[in-house]
């Protein structure tokens, strides 16, 4: 038994210190794998709340990545990471301008929606932004390319359009 014990600590040791080095157990190196694996596009959750029965996400993703695959594959990263609860509300902006600072938010909580979208459509249409749903066994999302070339569409991934807006 004691042999066993030590013989364990020594493995265990010697495991660390090649972790530790940079290396995996397999003796590939964990560095290049992580390079290796980078995602193709940088993005952030900056907001994740639960309201009733739903979740709802906001995301800031670098603009040079806005696309319609990237946003395919964003929204399908994110409808892994949280498959619970089954109704997801996820949006999308690409500019540090489309997020109100902490004291606008404060501001705004005041106003009533109308007054809200009055404030805010003006700087959400200068960028690109995406507006994702999933419920009752649906996902689609709507999503616009911001000016000068304004450019909107929907697209169904599964089921039908819950964002009802023209496709």
């Amino acid at each position: 038994m004691r042999l066993v014990l030590i013989t364990s600590t020594v493995l265990f040791v010697m495991l660390a210190c090649n972790v530790a080095n940079g290396y995996r157990a397999d003796g590939s190196q964990v560095k290049e794998s992580i390079i290796a694996d980078r995602s193709e596009f940088r993005y952030v959750i900056y907001s994740n709340e639960l309201l009733h029965d739903s979740r709802i996400i906001s995301v800031l993703l670098e603009r040079k990545a806005f696309s319609e695959k990237t946003l395919k594959k964003l929204f399908g990263l994110i409808a892994i990471r949280f498959p619970q609860p089954e109704e997801l509300h996820v949006t999308v902006v690409t500019d540090l301008d489309q997020i109100p600072t902490p004291e606008e938010k404060d501001q705004i909580s005041f106003l009533s929606y109308s007054e809200v979208t009055s404030i805010l459509n003006p700087i959400m249409q200068k960028y690109p932004t995406a507006v994702y749903l999933r419920q009752h066994g649906n996902e689609s999302f709507h999503y616009i390319t911001g000016l000068p070339d304004r450019m909107e569409k929907v697209v169904i991934i599964k089921g039908s359009n819950l964002l009802r807006t023209k496709q």
